[in-house]
């Protein structure tokens, strides 16, 4: 059930409660959480239960045009794979280059790339 939706649902006591939580998210090392983002929170939490059921339609409208759009991207690499327009990396090859720092992965991945022309 999508969180706006369940915060919708819940007593006037709990939902505070469980917002008050969710604001505890630890984000990765570095990331910080925006002034606009936490200014877009707090007006969330002053919407009423219709409100954020308007957004929630509104939020997961956009999710679906993006899974749209992905799905034609991946639809497009796809074709040219079975096209053999292209080989792309096996799994092994992508892992390998995660673990490297980013200015080792481009090098590697051009590399990669130069020897299936």
């Amino acid at each position: 059930m999508p969180v706006l939706r369940f915060l919708g649902e819940l007593d006037s006591v709990a939902a505070p409660a469980l917002l008050a939580r969710t604001t505890a998210y630890r984000y990765p090392m570095g990331m910080e959480v925006s002034e606009r983002v936490q200014q877009i929170l707090s007006d969330v939490r002053e919407l009423t239960n219709e409100e954020k059921a308007q957004l929630e339609t509104e939020l997961l409208a956009e999710d679906a045009n993006a899974e749209r759009v992905w799905g034609e991207e991946i639809d497009r690499r796809a074709a040219r794979v079975l096209a053999t327009e292209t080989s792309g990396l096996g799994r092994d090859e992508v892992r390998s280059l995660f673990a490297m720092s980013p200015a080792d992965a481009r090098a590697r991945l051009a590399a990669l790339l130069d020897t299936r022309k």
